[in-house]
């Protein structure tokens, strides 16, 4: 019966639809129940998030770039010891690191954030590693030139906190990488 009702309303309408509905009217925002400052685009918000898009779309680039300094200053890590041209080279290296991941790291905090955008998923995970790597490179480098002096005057090997510069190293160049491949890979 109620597929009956619902073949009789059809054909109703579709017999004298165009009288009943005229297709002079147009829908308008009254019909909606829509008020018209409830439809209007907000300029501030799309000037922060196009603002926020570039920013962070710098981030990505200069996060990808810093990477491969990273890796290879790493890598250049136990020749440093044995040898002061390796170590300046490793120096180098981790100086040009720091510029690259600075910038990177100033884009990501200083880019705009409105109300209402939470991290999730990925970029949640992106940011709590963040919370590791940051610190480790504010520490490897000052951990690094405490062990460059103590070679340059002589020690065979480091010693104190000096000594936890690989450690550290390893730490930052693992937790970064997995920063860097869980947004570039979306996981």
């Amino acid at each position: 019966m109620t597929k009956v009702k619902t073949f009789t309303g059809f054909l109703v309408l579709l017999t004298f639809g165009s009288s009943l509905f005229p297709a002079d009217k147009s829908l308008t925002l009254d019909d909606l129940d829509l008020k018209p400052q409830e439809t209007q685009a907000n300029t501030q918000l799309q000037a922060d998030l196009n603002k926020r898009s570039t920013m962070l779309q710098w981030h990505q680039w200069l996060g990808l770039a810093a990477l491969a300094p990273m890796a290879t200053t790493y890598f250049l890590g136990d020749s440093a010891g044995k040898n002061s041209d390796n170590r300046n080279l490793h120096a180098a290296l981790g100086i040009g690191t720091a510029v690259l991941y600075t910038a990177s790291a100033t884009l990501a905090i200083l880019a705009p954030k409105p109300d209402g955008i939470k991290d999730t998923g990925s970029t949640k995970f992106h940011r709590w590693l963040s919370y590791i790597h940051l610190p480790l490179m504010i520490i490897v480098p000052i951990l690094g030139a405490l062990a460059k002096q103590q070679l340059d005057d002589g020690s065979r090997r480091t010693s104190g906190i000096a000594s936890l510069h690989g450690a550290a190293s390893t730490t930052l160049l693992v937790t970064y990488s997995l920063a860097v491949t869980i947004m570039v890979f979306n996981f």
